[in-house]
C-alpha cells in the first residue's frame, strides 16, 4: 500500500511539471502512471514549455507577415518616382524630396 501512494504522489509531482510545458498535467499525469514516473520525468524533460512555444508562434507570424509584405529597396522605389515624374504625376521638386528621403 505505501509503495502505491508513493507512486501516485510521483505521478503527481510528473503531472505537475509537465502542466508548463505544451504537454499538461492530466497528458504528463496519465503517461506517468500508464509508463511509470521514470519514464514520465523523461518524457516531460522533451516537452518545450508554453512560452517557448508561443515565441516560436510569434516569429512564425512576423516570418509570414514579412513574406506577405516583401521589402522594396530605394532603387526600385526611385524607377517608380522617376516613372511618376516622366508621366507628370509628380513635380521635379517633389521628385527631387522623395529621393533624397530614400538615399538617407
Amino acid at each position: 500500500m505505501e509503495y502505491l501512494i508513493i507512486y501516485a504522489f510521483f505521478c503527481l509531482l510528473i503531472g505537475w511539471m509537465a502542466s508548463s510545458t505544451t504537454l499538461g498535467f492530466g497528458s504528463g499525469f496519465l503517461l506517468s502512471i500508464l509508463l511509470t514516473p521514470v519514464v514520465g520525468f523523461i518524457i516531460v524533460l522533451f516537452y518545450p514549455s508554453k512560452e517557448h512555444r508561443e515565441r516560436q508562434n510569434q516569429l512564425l507570424k512576423q516570418a509570414l507577415q514579412n513574406q506577405n509584405h516583401p521589402q522594396t529597396s530605394a532603387a526600385d522605389e526611385i524607377e517608380k518616382l522617376k516613372s511618376l515624374l516622366d508621366k507628370g504625376a509628380l513635380t521635379q521638386a517633389e521628385y527631387d524630396t522623395q529621393k533624397a528621403r530614400l538615399l538617407q
